[in-house]
């Protein structure tokens, strides 16, 4: 079966390198998304991509102008292997128009009520193309489970892992967040030491007839350094709450001190320094200045990767932009390299 992976624009490449990774050979990369062919069995491992917004199983395809054709195959479909009797149904259609909803709602199911939390299909129109996709996660993926609310984490997770795997840091490699916030950057890298993204079930796990799990173990590696500080309380407070719903505060060395202050003589001699200082213009040129004033003596052999604004241009420090993507209504860059 065909499966979509949904990704914000910029994205598509690392997750195309990430699903590669997990096994999953010669993904399309489309705008937006990623596609694969493969079992329906392997769902479990499609939604161990920390990268992924959604997965979406194709289940019937066909031209623009025969819908009815699109109907007789979603009357062939198995839905009793989706959905349970009575499940709400919620069908959106993205692309273009596509006259024969309500038609299309009854040959699911007639009886069905509308509504949130059941069944979520997608109507995916192309000039040339149409197709019905069947949501298999139910939630947005770089939902993990650990944010306290929607306001307290200025980076969402899967651009944090995003920005991780753009800069080439790995599992069991040191990583310091000198201003860690709600702490998206260290969180994720102690969360990548498990299988799953997630810390709460995925839709298709609901299914009448789950698919099973037949995917391998995944070897994450060593446990590295991982550190984090902020001179703010909230912010110490609000990346101390998340790393505890996380289950992971015992393995990240959490700090209230500024920049400054911070005792780094105990460091390894390499690693990665991630950094997503505050966007307010006039903290962010001091912000930055004091970051890079710290790369001698222990950070000398570390390398940068630092996330800006795009409009404000390439940050002094021998760094390359290695990642462009719209966050928070603005696009933003990634830069790395050795200071």
């Amino acid at each position: 079966m065909r499966f979509r992976l949904t990704c914000a624009h910029g994205l598509e490449p690392l997750l195309a390198d990430e699903l590669a990774d997990l096994g999953f050979t010669q993904p399309a990369v489309r705008a937006g998304s990623v596609l694969v062919t493969t079992e329906m069995s392997q769902l479990e491992q499609l939604h161990r991509s920390r990268i992924a917004s959604r997965v979406w199983c194709l289940l019937v395809e066909g031209e623009p102008s025969h819908e009815a054709d699109l109907l007789r195959q979603v009357g062939g479909v198995e839905w009793t292997r989706y959905r349970w009797t009575g499940d709400p149904l919620s069908v959106v259609v993205a692309g273009g128009r596509f006259d024969a909803l309500d038609a299309l709602r009854a040959a699911v199911d007639e009886h069905a009520p509308e509504g949130e939390g059941g069944t979520l299909l997608k109507v995916r129109c192309a000039p040339e193309w149409i197709g019905l996709e069947l949501d298999c996660s139910g939630a947005d993926m770089h939902q993990r489970g650990y944010r306290l609310d929607a306001q307290s984490a200025p980076l969402d997770e899967n651009y944090a892992s995003a920005c991780l795997r753009a800069a080439g840091w790995t599992v069991g490699e040191a990583l310091y967040d000198p201003f860690c916030g709600p702490g998206a950057f260290v969180i994720e890298a102690a969360l990548m030491q498990r299988t799953s993204s997630r810390l709460r079930p995925w839709r298709f796990h609901q299914w009448p007839s789950p698919p099973a799990d037949e995917a391998p173990p995944v070897d994450r590696g060593g446990e590295g350094l991982l550190m984090a500080s902020d001179q703010a309380f909230e912010a110490f407070d609000s990346c101390r709450h998340h790393a505890q719903r996380a289950g992971v505060l015992d393995r990240i060395s959490l700090h209230r001190k500024p920049l400054e202050d911070m005792d780094l003589s105990g460091l390894p001699s390499d690693g990665l320094v991630a950094a997503h200082p505050p966007y307010s213009d006039q903290l962010r040129g001091d912000v930055v200045r004091r970051l890079l004033a710290r790369f001698h003596g222990a950070l000398s052999g570390w390398r940068l990767a630092l996330l800006l604004p795009a409009d404000v241009g390439r940050p002094h420090g021998n760094l390359e932009d290695v990642l462009s993507f719209m966050h928070a209504g603005r696009r933003v860059t990634l830069w790395v390299g050795r200071p």
